[in-house]
């Protein structure tokens, strides 16, 4: 009995608080990740070399003007599937961070030495994040040297090289602040914008129908010009995709599908690609915005009738 006592004592017990100590602290991680959307320093810190990535500013914003806007503190806005997006203190811009830890290599290494059967699932893994890395990073600079106004971008820093070293205040969705050093962190500025799902509710809700049909004849224009470029968008969303600046621009704010395609700036080929993104626009709005609908089939006969001709 005396042994029993004591196995329960110095063995069990332990084992079983171990145990409770461990399960708690999960659920508060699991808690507090679910209460900050995850967000930490260390998932956006750079671990990849992208110096051969280029830094871009637009022509017609300064080093100056960026500067001074990174003086000043970025609120948590919301986060995406690709990145963490912050808002600037006077509203009109965002910085994305790319969520580096989805990109992470495994190390294949540790593998070869000790677990050999991992080794090859771990090197087709790294092999499916470099290809993702390579699209993500690409797709933002293909996006800005083609199409540098229908995108918003402003300013794009991958590496130590770009113009940009000081230290933005971050504030996350739990409002603890972080001192975030630029040239370690990769990023994007850009214009901030009113979703394509709110602003099309917005604009219909007050049968604007001025700034409907401009929205519309916005969003085709957005694509045509994509498209002349010779840029295909691999991603079949679009609403998700677009946004309206407060002039009523259509900006695209997703670009990690973007690939080249000389085909697709064909004359014929351009058309059936709008009739296919106004296509599906009219799917969610049929569910959604259902007074968006009749102004769809309107701009869809003018685009069939124009294939047609």
């Amino acid at each position: 009995m005396t042994l029993i006592i004591r196995a329960i004592k110095y063995y069990v017990l332990p084992a079983v608080l171990l145990f409770i100590g461990c399960f708690s602290s999960a659920l508060f991680n699991q808690k507090t990740h679910s209460a900050d959307d995850n967000f930490d320093v260390q998932h956006i810190r750079s671990i990849r070399n992208l110096e051969a990535f280029p830094n871009c500013t637009a022509p017609s914003f300064s080093v100056e003007k960026a500067k001074e806007i990174f003086d000043k503190p970025f609120t948590y806005l919301k986060r995406g599937v690709q990145f963490f997006v912050f808002e600037s203190a006077d509203h009109q811009y965002v910085l994305k961070f790319y969520k580096q830890h989805r990109l992470k290599e495994k190390p294949v290494w540790l593998a070869k030495a000790l677990f050999p059967s991992l080794q090859a699932p771990w090197e087709k893994k790294n092999l499916e994040r470099k290809k993702l890395a390579d699209a993500l990073f690409g797709g933002v600079v293909l996006a800005y040297q083609n199409l540098p106004e229908e995108t918003g971008i402003l300013a794009i820093q991958f590496n130590k090289k770009g113009p940009f070293h000081q230290t933005v205040r971050l504030v996350d969705k739990l409002g603890i602040q972080y001192q975030v050093d630029l040239a370690r962190h990769p990023f994007i500025l850009q214009k901030k914008i009113c979703t394509s799902e709110n602003y099309f509710k917005e604009i219909t809700k007050k049968n604007d129908e001025k700034k409907i049909k401009s929205a519309l004849n916005n969003i085709l224009t957005a694509i045509e010009a994509r498209c002349q470029k010779g840029i295909f968008d691999e991603d079949t969303a679009v609403l998700q995709n677009l946004g309206f600046t407060a002039e009523g621009e259509a900006i695209f704010i997703d670009f990690g599908q973007y690939v080249l395609d000389a085909n697709i700036a064909d004359w014929q080929r351009t058309q059936e690609e709008k009739v296919r993104r106004v296509e599906k626009i009219k799917e969610w709005a049929e569910k959604e915005c259902p007074r968006l609908v009749t102004y769809l089939d309107r701009t869809l006969i003018d685009l069939l009738q124009t294939c047609n001709s």
